[in-house]
């Protein structure tokens, strides 16, 4: 698709995925660093047809507010909620018009997932591109159900990874203390490629 002055596309992107990875899928695309409050309303001059919102601020920021996404829809701009903060603005306001996208999405839409700290995680500045430094606990969830059809891990194990995990703070889900309980059953190495 040709972007034109009509059709500017903004994306909101800080530890979901790289800049090169993103514009290696959207290339027309502005790639502004993850929202926080009042990003929506500083751009919505700018010209853009569309903001993807995938990552946000929101430790120590204040998160990007439901009212400047409702206004961004009211000036006719389409606005598409994926990954992590966009997930959760866009399960909290699909009603309203908000578009989400994927998997997690989809998980907070049908109640499956009710947790802000779902896609919480720690992260780089970014002087550091943004790199994620813990996992958030729904990307552990999608990685221990591919383990569990994999035969790597059983239901109980599965279970007994997401109480622990769940129980600890964002910042420390790291994947090595996340497996410790289960270190003596699991090839703990085995999960590695997959924080």
């Amino acid at each position: 698709m040709a972007v034109g002055i009509n059709n500017k596309i903004a994306v909101f992107l800080g530890p979901s995925c790289t800049i090169e990875e993103a514009r290696s899928i959207l290339p027309e695309a502005d790639y502004l660093p993850p929202a926080a409050r009042g990003s929506i309303y500083g751009i919505i001059n700018d010209g853009y047809r569309m903001i993807v919102l995938l990552d946000g601020l929101f430790y120590g920021r204040y998160s990007v507010w439901h009212k400047e996404l409702l206004f961004a829809l009211d000036c006719g701009i389409d606005v598409i909620g994926a990954t992590s903060m966009g997930t959760l603005r866009a399960a909290e306001l699909d009603r309203e018009g908000l578009t989400g996208v994927g998997q997690i999405y989809r998980w907070y839409r049908d109640g499956e997932i009710d947790g802000d700290d779902e896609v919480a995680l720690l992260h780089q500045s970014s002087e550091g591109a943004y790199a994620a430094l813990s996992i958030p606990l729904a990307n552990l969830r999608w990685n221990l159900g591919l383990a569990r059809k994999e035969g790597m891990i059983g239901e109980q194990q599965e279970a007994r990874i997401l109480r622990h995990a769940k129980a600890m703070c964002f910042q420390d889900r790291m994947m090595d203390v996340i497996l410790s309980p289960l270190a003596e059953e699991l090839d703990v190495s085995a999960f590695a490629k997959m924080a």
